[in-house]
């Protein structure tokens, strides 16, 4: 059963993706997607899960989607109050916090700032982590001025798996829209990476092994700051494996909460 609906929460509208079981829900997973994305690209998997009697509950995170697209705001400080807030209004009892992409290291920061709210955590080809990261940091510099080039994204920036999440319109839009703010969105810039590495809850990293976006070496950093963490590859997805095989995915997701709570 799915149903959508717009809340406010710290001021701002939120659009909120909800695919519940038709019977009793025995587990909740509150999801956060990637830039460039909405709650919406966790539909793929979200019948398999509600097969499994566990509820989906996916906003579209602030400046994506059906959710506001203020200017100027974005920070981890204020995605994890989100994320909470989201929890709360929602009244869901300790979910399980799933972030995908960029909304990885979003996960990863709210439950080292609230770890007794959440059940558990699960990172998806995370962002956060790779080696990479600081390069995101250039856009707040004068070089943006080069970057915002059509002819630099188009022969330059193409050659990287990355561009791949700024292909649209839409997403250059969102991309210029938060520029000036990634120091904010940065663990390590944003002091957040030491609260990460003191997490004690269980964490499930799945990585879909065909990734063109983040280094292959990713999930080994994962492994460094996180060595609690379950790593479960899938050798045949790329980048969103809840796309590219949802039912393994969602298998996997399925035992990881159900052997936590049984």
């Amino acid at each position: 059963m799915y149903n959508s609906t717009t809340i406010t929460l710290e001021g701002y509208r939120n659009r909120i993706h909800d695919f519940s079981p038709d019977g009793e829900a025995r587990h909740t997973v509150l999801a956060l997607h990637g830039f460039g994305t909405t709650g919406g690209s966790f539909r793929h998997a979200a019948p398999y899960l509600s097969q499994n009697a566990v509820r989906l509950v996916a906003p579209d995170q602030l400046g994506f989607g059906g959710s506001d697209k203020p200017s100027g705001v974005y920070s981890l400080d204020l995605y994890t109050k989100l994320t909470l807030a989201a929890a709360d209004r929602l009244a869901l009892d300790r979910p399980y916090l799933l972030g995908h992409s960029a909304g990885g290291k979003v996960a990863a920061a709210t439950v080292a700032r609230y770890p007794d709210r959440f059940a558990g955590l699960i990172l998806v080809n995370t962002g956060g982590f790779s080696i990479l990261a600081p390069i995101l940091l250039l856009a707040d510099t004068p070089l943006f001025r080069i970057v915002d080039r059509p002819f630099f994204r188009r022969r330059i920036l193409g050659q990287f798996g990355i561009a791949q999440t700024v292909e649209s319109p839409e997403q250059w839009e969102a991309f210029r829209r938060i520029r000036g703010n990634n120091r904010a969105l940065d663990i390590d810039a944003a002091g957040y990476r030491e609260a990460v590495r003191s997490i004690k809850l269980p964490v499930l990293l799945i990585w879909g092994l065909k990734d063109r976006m983040l280094p292959r070496g990713t999930p080994k950093r994962v492994l460094r700051d996180l060595p609690q963490t379950k790593f479960v590859p899938i050798p045949g997805s790329g980048h969103t494996p809840m796309r590219d095989d949802p039912e393994g995915f969602s298998g996997h997701v399925i035992e990881f909460v159900s052997n936590q709570s049984g």
